[in-house]
């Protein structure tokens, strides 16, 4: 990831949160809230979607070559031979 791919993530969150705010806003949801309040839920609004879209990003944006080589380094370790032998006739049968 590069700059400009931070500052898009970053005016897209602002985006959300202007949005978000400006809806409550419209259906009168700050009516009763004072200044101290409707700061308060500005930041913890901005900071939830922050959160939220940062570590979304993080997951699509991790190298997953890592993941492909510990699983095959695991699948390699911890192979099930029971699965490849043959079964003996008496547990074919059920007895």
């Amino acid at each position: 990831m590069n700059r400009s791919d931070i500052r898009k993530i970053i005016i897209i969150v602002l985006a959300l949160t202007v949005l978000l705010l400006g809806g409550g806003y419209a259906f009168g949801a700050f009516e009763g809230i004072g200044w101290h309040g409707i700061g308060a839920l500005i930041v913890g609004v901005a900071l939830s979607l922050a959160l939220g879209v940062g570590l979304m990003v993080l997951m699509y944006a991790s190298n997953r070559s890592h993941d492909e080589e510990a699983h095959l380094a695991a699948k390699s370790t911890f192979r099930d031979d029971s699965e490849l032998a043959p079964v003996p006739k008496s547990d074919r049968t059920g007895r």
